[in-house]
Parts: structure tokens; sequence; C-alpha cells
């Protein structure tokens, strides 16, 4: 079985380290793991002010250029626990076999050095032999935000696969850990969710997120300080990949002390 991951690095305006991902540590992850990585920069074609069209079309391109038998779409914060790492690959075998189009992770975001939750459950990996049915794009039966398999029927106006939604999903029950925003200060924190509300706000109408900068950087506050008194917090153990970035992290950095 070959193992695929694909994912979009949006470094325009700078690079990864400019929007203080952690890109490096992620990479190491899946380089530790998958046979296969890809990665779609956005260098050239991604612009600063963008519209949400862009998120979906860009990993539509990764997830193309996957040759392997399973194809998992990580967002550039997400890790693996080492611990992990055979349960996964015993867990995609076991998908391949039982013929499922499409699995499931859960995503365990990671608030601070202490504390976590399990936010959702993630529908990330593909199995590739439906890779010609199956693109990214809008499920119109759930009203997704343009980024989430679906079984593709038709291109919209901006060029983003819509369809419906893949059933039955295989569960692997395992944990993906999404850093977020961790390692990010407030003012850069208050640049990238602007950049994201104006992008929404472009494709949709909507300026739910914020219409000013000031405003996004209040919105997201709130979401934050919301999953904070989340009573389903756990103590957070975090993979090998990201300790040395933890134990370097500076005050100002969000998941250092959540700039409270």
């Amino acid at each position: 079985m070959k193992i695929s991951i694909f994912t979009a690095m949006n470094c325009q305006g700078g690079d990864g380290d400019y929007w203080q991902y952690a890109w490096r540590e992620a990479l190491e992850c899946y380089n530790a793991f998958a046979d296969e990585v890809i990665i779609i920069d956005g260098k050239d074609d991604w612009p600063y002010e963008w519209h949400w069209s862009e998120l979906p079309k860009h990993i539509q391109k990764g997830y193309e250029r996957c040759t392997g038998d399973i194809a998992i779409k990580m967002d550039i914060d997400y890790l693996i626990h080492e611990k992990d790492l055979y349960a996964l690959r015993k867990e995609l075998e076991t998908m391949i076999q039982m013929n499922f189009k499409l699995g499931c992770v859960k995503k365990f975001t990671v608030l601070n050095k202490n504390k976590g939750y399990q936010k959702a459950n993630l529908p990330i990996i593909v199995n590739m032999k439906y890779k010609d049915e199956i693109a990214w794009g809008i499920n119109d039966e759930r009203k997704t935000d343009w980024c989430f398999p679906i079984l593709k029927e038709k291109q919209d106006e901006y060029g983003v696969w819509r369809g419906k939604q893949i059933n039955p999903i295989y569960q692997t029950g395992i944990d993906i850990y999404n850093y977020d925003y961790f390692f990010r200060t407030e003012e850069k924190a208050k640049e990238a969710f602007w950049r994201f509300s104006k992008a929404w706000q472009r494709a949709t109408g909507d300026w739910s997120w914020g219409d000013t900068a000031d405003k996004a950087l209040d919105v997201f506050k709130k979401q934050l300080y919301g999953r904070l008194k989340n009573k389903y917090l756990k103590d957070v153990n975090h993979p090998e990949f990201i300790i040395g970035r933890i134990k370097n992290m500076k005050p100002e950095e969000m998941g250092f002390s959540n700039w409270l």
C-alpha cells in the first residue's frame, strides 16, 4: 500500500515562517509516515488578497498529483502523533480491504501547551481507486465551506467542484493534532484572520468574521475564549515532531499564553 499526503501552503505575502506555521515540523511528520508528500505552495498563483475559491482549487491540485493507493489531505498545521503512525497505517489497510471510498480521523485542536479538545471528525482520507469520482469542493447538501471531498458532479463559475456527500465514511478513530494559530502572535493572527474574512466575504457576501481587521480579531478571540471554556478540554501529549518548537516558545505566541 502506497500512502500519499498532500498539503497546501499559502505562502503569498511571505513564506511559511511569515505566517508562523509549524510547517517544518508538519513536513517532518508527513515524511515519516507517507511514501509520497505533495506540496502546493501557492507562491505563483495564490494572491495576497484572495477569493475563497482559491482554497479548494489548490487542494484539488495536490490531490490530482497523488499517485498512492491512499491520499490524505493534511493542512500545514496538522500533525500525527508518533504513537499513532502504525495504527493509522493498519486502519488504512482495513479501509482499502473493506472498499470504503472515504475515511475519517478525529481533529484534536491544541489550544495551549497543556490543553486541547476534540473538535470534529475530518473526512480527509481518499481511497484512490475512486480518484476520478471524487473531488475537493462544495457539498451542496450540507453547505460546507468549499473544501471537503465530494462525489463530483459539475464545476461552478469559480472552477470549484460541486457534488454530493460520500457515504458511508470509514472511521479510523485516530487523532490528528491541529496546531492552528498556536505559534502566532496576536499581530500575525489579526492579519491572517482579517485576510480570511475578506476572502470569505468575496465568495459569499458574508461579513460574519468581521468587516474590519479589529473586528475580525475580536471574532477570533471570542472563538478562542469559547474553546478555552470547553468542558471537554484534555491534557495534551504533544507529538515528538513539535516538542522542540514548544520548548522554545515565546510568551507572545498564542499557545504560550492564549494572549490572556
